[in-house]
């Protein structure tokens, strides 16, 4: 169930036992394509794996904002800055290009959900199709 879920975020730190966002320290050392990839990895999995159990577009949403803004002060705490700075910065959905130009945007509810196959919206609720 849902309390499962948040308790579980809580347990992997991207959230507080409340469930408000926090940062992932031990992902700073990576560069800022790894640490949205990583963060885009993540969502989908748990999104994936959970969306059986949660079917209803708030509960998901509020696991996607908590993986969101958890990357954000991710973000911001590798560059020594807030989120406000961050965001004004790479944007409301940050991007990061490695070496070779290949970019990487961080998904959000809207892009996420598109990700997800075999999903559709009804009403309220989720349903597989």
């Amino acid at each position: 169930d849902y309390q499962r879920v948040l308790k579980k975020l809580y347990q992997e730190g991207f959230c507080s036992k409340s469930g408000e966002p926090r940062r992932k320290s031990v992902w700073t050392i990576f560069t800022d394509k790894k640490i949205i990839d990583k963060f885009n990895r993540t969502m989908l999995l748990w999104c994936n794996y959970y969306l059986p159990v949660i079917t209803t577009k708030s509960r998901i949403s509020r696991i996607v904002y908590i993986l969101e803004y958890s990357a954000k002060h991710t973000l911001a705490n590798k560059h020594h800055s807030t989120l406000t700075k961050i965001m004004s910065k790479m944007g409301v959905q940050p991007k990061a290009c490695d070496p070779q130009g290949e970019e990487s945007t961080l998904f959000n509810y809207g892009s996420l959900c598109q990700r997800i196959r075999g999903l559709h919206l009804s009403g309220k609720h989720w349903r597989a199709v």
